[in-house]
């Protein structure tokens, strides 16, 4: 998808329907990637303290000289950890749309402190699950019904797709004009 883009570029043409069509394949990897991590950032959040319990480690875990806030931290990051590949994905197709000027900074910018964010949120919610839980399937389940609906109710990958926006629309956002094809919402009532 890039070499069209990058042959634009050698040729000195500004910002086309190469880029626009780089930005397209960089949006639609970077939400694909970003939807996936919370799968096993789920499943490793859900699973952290009632694995513990299932395999009796859970007492010489509590008799550490951790507090609990530590325990559930280091739980959290651990589960967000389990996905680092997916993130190093995502760093280089975000490295690859920056050098090709196909996404915006500042987008991206955004675009990577939400997605942060709902990984946070995620692990959260899945070490929650594992703590009050019997078992550890009851523990996924709950952590994955609780994420497809935030997913669902909060719509954080279309933001994340909106985000990542090429530098002509987040030129009209510094200007304070909406870009072009963007209809207001009462256009049907005129």
């Amino acid at each position: 998808v890039a070499v069209p883009a990058i042959g634009d570029l050698i040729g000195g043409k500004s910002h086309g329907r190469a880029w626009a069509q780089v930005n397209a394949a960089l949006r639609a990897t970077s939400v694909a990637l970003a939807v996936l991590a919370i799968l096993p950032i789920s499943a490793a959040a859900a699973s952290s303290l009632t694995s513990e319990r299932e395999q009796d480690t859970w007492t010489s875990l509590a008799t550490t000289l951790l507090t609990p806030i530590e325990i559930v931290r280091a739980k959290q990051f651990g589960a967000i950890w389990s996905a680092r590949w997916i993130g190093m994905a995502l760093l280089a197709i975000w490295g690859a749309g920056l050098l090709l000027a196909a996404i915006h900074p500042i987008g991206l910018l955004a675009g990577a402190a939400m997605l942060f964010s709902a990984v946070w949120l995620v692990a959260a919610t899945g070490v929650l699950a594992s703590a009050l839980a019997g078992n550890s399937t009851r523990a996924l389940i709950f952590t994955f019904v609780a994420v497809f609906i935030y997913v669902v109710l909060s719509g954080w990958p279309a933001l994340l797709w909106a985000s990542l926006g090429p530098y002509r629309d987040m030129a009209f956002v510094w200007q304070g004009q909406p870009p072009p094809g963007y209809l207001p919402a009462n256009f049907a009532s005129h």
